[in-house]
């Protein structure tokens, strides 16, 4: 995660070089992060020691026999044009890499260490034309989204995953070409695209192919603008004192408003930015600089808009809403439409409000840091990454986050996160990393990945429904002392929980119906107690390390315990799962959100207690031998779809 300094935002920064049909001898080369801006050609050893990118129209061209080595990093800064943490090759122009059999491309790790290898090739809306290729030690070895792959007579092996393919906007052709030897080989997700020919995907540890269809919204949400003649005229201008604006605004340059002074926007305002990019980067450059007060107030009648003035309006053509060093009085931006830009909220240590807005078609949505905020009631939709935080307090209410690339990415919080619903993202819906995590009451469904929780020393995640995402709906990695229960964890596409290097408490939740294993556990030191397991495709809990692991008091849905265990009995370099005593009933759970919005199995036994309505174009199915159980005052009310099961049938 990577934040500039502020005072690097007076003037936007970056690095960058410029490759005009340079050709590279075989003394290897070192690049740092860069945007290249100009038709390129690599050829012999390349050395990338950060992020590259190829934008819109420009071609990097990589001649037969280039060996190109990726530096490893953990600490690659990820900026809102970047898709990974880890070093990556990114395309949204076109990449022709063109090797021959004798003479193959190659993209591998730099260095033969145990360390982490690179991202991998990322197709975000461009094209690869990829033949005679070797890629290897990447976390995915080509990953395509939005975008075209071409690939012949290549091998794609020693990845975690071979190929991943995610979103209708994704195609892909594979032509006599070889995927093995990785974790998983080809995932196609979220109605992409594949085609192979003559084609070998096998051998590859996990899993060879995997393909989810995902699942379609309709929440997309966009204020009605009223349309305006141009009010006022903007340049590079200083707004000292308080300012009021209405009308419609264009703006030409950055507009700076010094601390102890403010600018209000009233409702209805529209404010344009014209596209400026000096340094040919693909991102624009013109914004807010505030270390004042900031108030853009609108209503819900009255919306207020900040969006690009171009003719064709494009993520990026403006910068953002910088905020700096302004925390005192609460900076409130509320009834508003943000789009267009490169970062549509950045902010560091302030004070800031974000309630009842539409935060779309942005590089990222929000970005902050050392910062109190309160984000209520937005829909943060369309950005390549919709929010990514640290070091800050943050109230994350009530939201819509979807059709991101990335969700949420919270790093050392004090964070409640209640209410939301955090949907169809194409990676994480959300990820959490250090700091003191609330998450209780929201919906996670058809994400890749649910709920992330990486490297962190507490949390509490209760009460949620994590349903259909398409890989897995919980991820716990070296987290310790988390407690996850009463959460309905269903339908997932491979694992309900993956467990990773973690201590944590999983108690009371109903984990059914998930695509292979109901827990997955590599390495865990904690209870697993209270839960009902049901119907989960392969075993309900699967160990693969050899530790062993407490399950006691389980209700197992009636199967045969010893067929939905995998542990020492199946393995004997596995640890043990000591699910004794069991229980011979069903776990009464609460479904703990108001309404039922998606597709969804009722197992076991159920409590509603209170008014929960089944809401139009959802589908929710009671088992047989299920039980609706009612509390005072509970209800359920059906807009939607309800079947339910005799158990005869």
């Amino acid at each position: 995660m990577h934040f500039d300094c502020w005072f690097l935002l007076m003037n936007k920064i970056r690095l960058k070089i410029l490759f005009a049909s340079l050709f590279f001898f075989w003394v290897p080369s070192l690049s740092s992060g860069m945007v290249i801006t100009s038709n390129t050609t690599w050829k012999g050893e390349i050395l990338i020691s950060e992020d590259i990118l190829v934008p819109k129209g420009v071609t990097l061209t990589v001649e037969r026999g280039a060996i190109i080595k990726i530096v490893s990093s953990e600490s690659t800064k990820t900026d809102p044009e970047y898709m990974s943490p880890l070093t990556e090759i990114t395309i949204r122009g076109t990449i022709r890499a063109d090797g021959t059999r004798d003479e193959p491309v190659s993209f591998l790790k730099a260095g033969s260490d145990s360390q982490d290898g690179w991202a991998g090739l990322i197709i975000d809306g461009g094209t690869a034309y990829l033949n005679s290729c070797r890629l290897k030690d990447a976390e995915t070895g080509i990953y395509v989204t939005k975008g075209v792959l071409e690939i012949k007579n290549s091998v794609i092996s020693e990845n975690v995953y071979g190929i991943v393919a995610t979103g209708q906007g994704a195609a892909v052709n594979i032509t006599d070409t070889f995927v093995r030897g990785n974790d998983y080989g080809v995932f196609i997700l979220a109605g992409a695209n594949i085609n192979t020919v003559n084609s070998t995907i096998k051998d590859n540890r996990k899993k060879d192919f995997y393909s989810q269809k995902g699942r379609d919204y309709n929440q997309v949400k966009v204020y009605d603008v009223k349309e305006k003649t141009i009010t006022r005229h903007y340049s590079d201008t200083v707004l000292a004192g308080e300012t009021v604006w209405e009308g419609k605004i264009k703006i030409s340059g950055t507009i700076r408003v010094p601390e102890g002074s403010r600018l209000i926007i009233m409702p209805g305002t529209i404010v344009e930015f014209k596209r400026k990019d000096t340094d040919g980067d693909g991102i624009g450059e013109n914004g807010f600089f505030i270390q004042g007060v900031f108030i853009a107030k609108g209503t819900k009648k009255y919306p207020i808009f900040f969006r690009s003035a171009e003719r064709h309006r494009r993520m990026g053509d403006w910068d953002a809403i910088n905020i700096m060093n302004s925390d005192g009085t609460q900076n409130l931006i509320e009834y508003c439409q943000i789009e267009d830009a490169y970062r549509g909220l950045h902010f560091h240590f302030s004070n800031v409000a974000v309630n009842e807005s539409v935060i779309r078609n942005n590089y990222r949505g929000l970005q902050f840091q050392e910062s109190l905020v309160e984000i209520k009631g937005d829909h943060i939709y369309w950005n390549k990454s919709g929010i990514q935080s640290r070091d800050s307090d943050i109230s994350f209410i009530n939201n819509y986050l979807y059709n991101n690339y990335h969700g949420a990415n919270f790093f050392r919080a004090n964070l409640v996160v209640r209410g939301n619903n955090i949907l169809n993202n194409l990676k994480e819906g959300l990820r959490i990393r250090e700091g003191i995590p609330f998450v209780e009451e929201n919906l996670f469904d058809g994400n890749r990945y649910g709920l992330m929780v990486n490297d962190s020393l507490y949390g509490e995640f209760k009460g949620n429904v994590i349903t259909n995402n398409l890989q897995s709906g919980i991820l716990l990695k070296n987290a310790d002392n988390i407690v996850v229960s009463g959460n309905f964890i269903h339908g997932n596409g491979l694992n309900g929980i993956n467990i990773q290097n973690s201590r944590a408490a999983i108690k009371g939740n109903s984990i059914a119906g998930n695509g292979e294993r109901g827990i997955g556990v590599i390495s865990y030191d904690g209870l697993i107690t209270g839960n009902n397991f049901v119907k989960n495709g392969i075993y309900a809990i699967g160990l693969d390390g050899n530790m062993n692991v407490p399950a006691p008091l389980n209700w197992w849905g009636g199967d045969e315990i010893n067929k939905i265990i995998y542990d020492k009995e199946d393995d004997p370099a596995k640890g043990k799962i000591d699910y004794s005593p069991v229980s011979k009933e069903p776990f009464i759970i609460t479904w703990p959100l108001n309404t039922v919005s998606t597709e969804i199995t009722w197992y076991g036994d159920i409590n509603i207690k209170n008014r929960v309505t089944v809401l139009s174009g959802a589908s929710l199915v009671i088992a047989p031998d299920a039980r609706v159980l009612f509390s005072k005052g509970g209800r359920l009310k059906i807009k939607g779809k309800i079947t339910v099961y005799d158990k005869k049938e």
